[in-house]
């Protein structure tokens, strides 16, 4: 279980941190292509600010989300399933829970602005299905190289 919580917990905090450095960068590049600047009121030294409140925002609202997310990485490294299915379980796992958190959140909480809203979900599922594979294919790489055992091996010598 402590192996999926640190494993969990890599996933949750960097899509935390990253996905709205993307969001940013995505939502910048579409202003500028538009030729009207930054939102009116905002300018470069409000987004760092506005990023640690949508870090905290988001840390906060996903924490029931991690905490489900944990409990099926556990469940699932419990199987016998191959590492490759192990991972492919896990990030259509990832991927149903972001999305019924940022769609239960907007049906509680109706007023976002609903293209900000689905863009920054957007991110949040590309950053954390690129985390599933990644952490995962390093904790793989790092019990080989440790000559640890690891619960099924995908044709790799243990």
């Amino acid at each position: 279980m402590k192996q999926s919580f640190a494993y969990s917990l890599k996933v949750w905090l960097t899509s935390s941190l990253v996905s709205p450095v993307i969001y940013f960068v995505i939502g910048l590049i579409k202003e500028g292509l538009q030729s009207k600047g930054l939102h009116p009121g905002m300018d470069l030294l409000t987004l760092p600010l506005l990023y640690i409140f949508i870090v905290v925002c988001t840390c906060i609202v996903s924490l029931p989300t991690v905490i489900m997310f944990c409990l099926a990485v556990a469940a699932i490294r419990k199987t016998s399933l191959d590492n490759r299915y192990q991972v492919i379980l896990l990030l259509f796992v990832s991927q149903l829970l972001v999305v019924v958190t940022f769609v239960l959140f907007l049906f509680l909480f109706p007023g976002f602005e609903q293209n900000s809203y689905y863009m920054l979900m957007g991110c949040h599922c590309i950053v954390i299905g690129v985390s599933v594979w990644w952490y995962r294919r390093n904790q793989l790489f790092n019990a080989i190289n440790a000559h640890e055992p690891i619960e099924s091996t995908d044709g790799l010598p243990s």
